[in-house]
């Protein structure tokens, strides 16, 4: 009984602990299946749905919040990569590869602004991607699961810990 009473507790205790808010310096933290030429907002508030503003259209109204884009073209292994922040198409949001074992506190000790993408070729499983969002705060990309190397197409599946200002 008091083995069941300890794992509960220790469930509701890991519960808690990934509550966004929980930590102070987490602002949000969601899973997201990114799709092939769709932007997103990495900058959404808990609570709301993690592909809020999710769009491919120039003309949404939601394209103005996008951070994060990703394509895979036919003869191309696909990247991930930032947006332009002014329209200017030399200002994109800074992204940085990671290591493995760097928190999402780390993001914080790189550039702010950069021109750059990340290769789907150059990830796996466990990779860590940093990104500035819009709002000016750094978001840590934690790849989940890779699509199929022979369906480009396919869903790639993150883990997105974006931090306080």
């Amino acid at each position: 009984m008091a083995a069941g009473v300890v794992a509960i507790l220790a469930g509701i205790v890991t519960l808690f602990v990934r509550l966004p808010g929980s930590h102070p310096e987490v602002f949000n933290e969601f899973d997201l299946g990114v799709r092939d030429s769709i932007g997103y907002d990495l900058d959404i508030r808990p609570g709301q749905p993690p592909d809020l503003h999710a769009t491919n259209n120039a003309r949404s109204p939601d394209y103005a919040y996008i951070d994060f884009y990703r394509t895979s073209g036919e003869n191309d292994p696909g990247q991930i990569q930032g947006v332009s922040l002014t329209g200017n198409e030399n200002d994109y949001n800074a992204i940085h590869l990671m290591r493995p074992v760097d928190s999402a506190t780390a993001c914080r000790q790189q550039p702010t602004r950069t021109q750059g993408n990340v290769k789907l070729r150059d990830l796996h499983q466990g990779s860590k991607v940093c990104l500035y969002t819009h709002e000016q705060r750094w978001a840590l990309i934690t790849v989940v699961r890779m699509p199929p190397r022979d369906q480009k197409k396919a869903v790639l599946f993150i883990r997105v810990t974006v931090l306080n200002r």
